[in-house]
């Protein structure tokens, strides 16, 4: 009996629930699930509250509010994704997927549902490689020239070389956090924080940050400010992409997709270069894997220092050359 009732139809289970045959949860609504899921979730952040109410929306393009949930398929549901990839990129798409997916393991855990629709639905990749762009030094220092105030300029020095996440590392570094003797400076994490351990970093105060941010406390010493951005004071729900949009156009450089991810995917590069991968996934603040998933790629500067050490090994006196026997 329990086999035949598994394998029938979400319908055929509510009438049989109507009339007492059958003991199980009322059918909720696709609209009951979003809500009441949103109110459960009091833990997450605002920004991260923002992400969700995104994807309802999309959800809502295809479904319906007053829909059953136990009525949605893994079919309708790759249905919609298919839609989704035809107007959103690849890594968007899958970032969506994933978050519809926690609402529906959220509506299992729950008992509003015996099986997720999400099942047997593949998230797909968050990676983009169509997307990434190295931000060269020449391309910095024309945005830099061209930055409406020294907050900006700081804004710049911070991601491209100090690697911050903007806007949420950004503008929550807090003057208190500069250590100016000991060189290093004190990043908050709100994207890690709920790791243990990676609620904050510490990263050097390399010279074009140094610079900047000289520069900026000079300004600001006297106004007794706590952060070290103060031009946004909705911090980290700032957006930065059209005033960013609109310093390129100034500055004459060609379009540069995904800015601030991209200039702190260039630092990414030039750390791990230079100092290693300990080095970078201390400074930059993520894993090995999600540096080698997102952030590192192959430069053009690497093939001319490959280039460069392939003519030092051919050349005349190098140790992979037998060492000539000592005249007798």
């Amino acid at each position: 009996m329990e086999n035949w009732l598994s394998t029938t139809s979400p319908e055929i289970q509510e009438k049989l629930t109507k009339v007492g045959l059958l003991d199980r949860p009322p059918s909720r609504t696709c609209e009951e699930l979003w809500d009441a899921f949103l109110e459960a979730k009091t833990d997450i952040k605002e920004t991260t509250r923002d992400i969700y109410e995104l994807t309802k929306n999309r959800f809502f393009l295809a479904f319906e509010k007053n829909e059953f949930i136990t009525d949605l398929t893994s079919e309708r549901i790759a249905e919609w994704k298919t839609l989704l990839r035809k107007s959103l990129a690849e890594s968007t798409v899958a970032g969506t997927i994933a978050k519809v997916r926690c609402v529906f393991n959220w509506a299992k855990e729950v008992g509003w549902i015996q099986t997720s629709p999400m099942v047997g639905v593949s998230r797909g990749s968050f990676t983009n490689p169509t997307n990434d762009q190295i931000i060269t030094r020449d391309e910095y220092l024309k945005l830099l020239e061209h930055c409406p105030c020294q907050e900006w300029r700081t804004i710049l020095a911070l991601v491209r070389y100090g690697g911050l996440r903007c806007p949420s590392e950004v503008m929550t570094l807090r003057w208190a956090g500069i250590d100016w003797k000991g060189k290093r400076f004190l990043v908050h994490c709100p994207k890690t924080v709920r790791h243990p351990g990676k609620g904050w970093r510490f990263v050097p105060l390399f010279p074009e940050v140094l610079d900047e941010l000289t520069n900026l406390f000079e300004q600001d010493k006297d106004k007794g400010n706590e952060f070290v951005i103060n031009r946004y004071p909705n911090r980290e729900r700032t957006k930065l992409g059209n005033k960013f949009k609109r310093l390129v156009q100034l500055a004459g450089t060609q379009p540069i997709k995904r800015p601030f991810d991209n200039m702190r995917a260039s630092r990414s590069n030039e750390i791990y270069a230079e100092f290693g991968p300990f080095y970078e996934s201390q400074w930059i603040g993520h894993s090995s894997k999600i540096a080698k998933d997102h952030y590192l790629n192959i430069r053009d500067e690497d093939f001319l220092r490959a280039s460069d050490w392939s003519a030092k090994l051919s050349s005349p006196g190098m140790p992979n050359e037998p060492t000539p026997e000592p005249d007798q």
